[in-house]
């Protein structure tokens, strides 16, 4: 984590993390505000957000929005980072914000529960079922205020994941998977 704390200028378990492409339906935008409000209000949160992944369509929405609202030194856009970067910056954030209102899997928020990390996201399309129920989820996605509730309700509190079946996950069962649908399908 030394490494990333110069390079971010980050402290452990001080800012909260999220990995997405910049689309739309990825609800970046929501984040912002969130960020927006709790630098403004002074709410009593880690004030940087770090948001890995590659690019897309928002890149200058996000990039405009960052300037209009002053959050240059508070919104981190990193781009593509390595396995193991991401997964140092998974396991000490404060917690992982996933707030996409589509996914066909959403494999990120599994990926900061392997980490650690505590995770909030939202009920939309396959989330509670690839997390196994074990999040914490946001009932509306759009609303900031549900946002910063829930980060403030969950700011002292270590998730716990025990009974989550990450084996669910291993490249050798779904590689067993895959095959058993491609074997049945093609018969």
């Amino acid at each position: 984590m030394k490494h990333y704390k110069k390079k971010y200028n980050i402290e452990k378990f001080n800012y909260y993390f999220t990995v997405s492409s910049l689309l739309p339906h990825k609800n970046l935008i929501t984040l912002l505000n969130v960020f927006k409000r709790i630098s403004s209000e002074n709410i009593n949160l880690p004030k940087k957000l770090v948001i890995s992944g590659v690019g897309g369509k928002m890149i200058k929405e996000i990039e405009d929005f960052t300037i209009t609202n002053n959050l240059e030194d508070k919104i981190l856009l990193t781009g593509f980072v390595n396995n193991s970067e991401r997964n140092s910056l998974y396991r000490y954030c404060k917690a992982f914000l996933f707030p996409s209102v589509f996914e066909g899997f959403g494999m990120p928020p599994i990926e900061a529960m392997i980490c650690g990390a505590n995770v909030l996201t939202t009920k939309e399309t396959c989330i509670p079922e690839v997390t196994q129920n074990k999040a914490i989820y946001i009932d509306n996605p759009f609303d900031s205020s549900e946002w910063i509730d829930k980060m403030l309700n969950f700011a002292s509190t270590k998730l716990d994941y025990s009974g989550f079946d990450f084996s669910k996950y291993e490249l050798s069962n779904v590689v067993s998977q895959y095959y058993y649908l491609f074997h049945e399908f093609f018969k």
